[in-house]
């Protein structure tokens, strides 16, 4: 959620509009510079069109002979397509779509009959067509046979004048992309607005505090104290990792971004403040106010490069996450060597235990040989005192 307002073009995107839909379209990539610009279509990009003459039938053969069509696209290599006696309109057609030769055909009812239309799929004079029959008779290169001629978009911008191979322009104005609808009725002059994208901004923070709110609910929930007691051995309560990620992401979000200076230096300046509980707040009131007033300044303090507020949070918690040497992994080795060394403790006084156990197993063996021995002597002295007395 940082991330996507970590530096200044992303902490202030822009919007393009058009003030007419019916000429042109405009569309932002959110990265451009705010202004207007009038925009006038002097016309459009198109790809080459190519008629053959009328024929009576489009599924009838051997009506235009057998030889090679050669299609050609701007300096590309040329594609041969076979044409042999048994092909009709139609099947001339899919052996032409077949070739791969950068154009498609297709075949139109006339007044005057059927014809093969051969087009090209790119606009744009570097992408002219060129056509060579050799053999056959379908009259692609007579009169009137290219109505339609490949060309480029040619449009004016603030009175310069701009071309386009296609009728998406977007290198003229940047961070702005204009598709071409049609030509500008004569005498006017469109406009394109490139504006600060203040919604998504807004749309932008939400996520974050969002975001933010989940991590300080879930730090919370595992440092809570419930009835008095702390929670159980199980939780997270306590743990220096936690602690650490809250003093830091509490520092990064009071602190005043380096640099800045005036109205707006922190996050609390523009609308985003730090609660009791660690939480954050948005009032969109105030963000709004100080976008209006200044939203230079809180690009800044959103995206300055590395020491904006969303940057300095991006750069902690990649450190904190990074393998290895990470804040989570460094803890999570040294929580498994303190198991590993408990674990080791463990087999040690086990074995310990064991040795003992098996001590005093030999001493009660022992203690029960002797008296035993002890048994069978008294029982032997009895029998002797019983033999004196008698």
């Amino acid at each position: 959620a940082a991330k996507a307002l970590s530096t200044l073009a992303k902490a202030s995107p822009t919007k393009a509009t058009s003030s007419d839909g019916a000429v042109l379209r405009a569309s932002g990539s959110g990265v451009g510079t705010a202004g207007r610009f009038a925009v006038k279509v002097l016309s459009l990009a198109a790809s080459d069109r190519f008629y053959a003459g009328a024929l009576a039938a489009r599924d009838a053969a051997g009506l235009f002979g057998s030889g090679t069509l050669s299609i050609a696209v701007g300096s590309g290599t040329a594609v041969n397509i076979a044409v042999d006696g048994g092909d009709t309109l139609d099947s001339l057609a899919s052996k032409v779509n077949a070739a791969g030769a950068g154009v498609t055909a297709a075949v139109l009812s006339t007044v005057d009959g059927y014809r093969l239309q051969i087009a090209g799929v790119q606009t744009g004079t570097a992408n002219a067509l060129t056509l060579t029959e050799s053999g056959t008779t379908l009259g692609l290169g007579a009169s009137g046979a290219h109505p339609v001629a490949a060309a480029d978009a040619l449009l004016e911008i603030d009175g310069f004048s701009v071309t386009a191979a296609t009728n998406s322009v977007s290198t003229a104005v940047p961070g702005v992309t204009i598709d071409l609808v049609a030509p500008s009725p004569p005498g006017t002059t469109q406009v394109v607005e490139v504006a600060r994208d203040v919604s998504t901004v807004t749309e932008r923070i939400k996520s974050f505090v969002t975001a933010w709110n989940a991590v300080a609910g879930a730090v919370n929930a595992e440092s809570a104290v419930v009835s008095g007691l702390k929670k159980g051995p199980d939780s997270l309560s306590g743990d220096s990792s936690l602690r650490t990620v809250q003093s830091r992401l509490r520092g990064i979000a009071t602190a005043a971004v380096a640099g800045t200076s005036g109205r707006y230096t922190t996050l609390g300046s523009i609308g985003v403040s730090v609660q009791r509980d660690g939480s954050l707040l948005l009032d969109e009131t105030k963000l709004g106010t100080a976008m209006a007033a200044d939203a230079d300044a809180v690009a800044r303090v959103l995206g300055a490069d590395s020491v904006g507020v969303m940057g300095r949070i991006e750069s902690e918690v990649e450190a904190w996450r990074a393998p290895s040497t990470g804040l989570f992994d460094a803890r999570t080795a040294a929580t498994r060597a303190q198991q590993r060394r408990i674990d080791e403790q463990i087999d040690r006084l086990e074995r310990r235990l064991d040795a003992y156990e098996s001590q005093l197993r030999a001493q009660f063996t022992a203690l029960e040989r002797v008296m035993s021995g002890l048994q069978s002597q008294s029982a032997q002295l009895q029998a002797a005192m019983g033999r004196l007395e008698g």
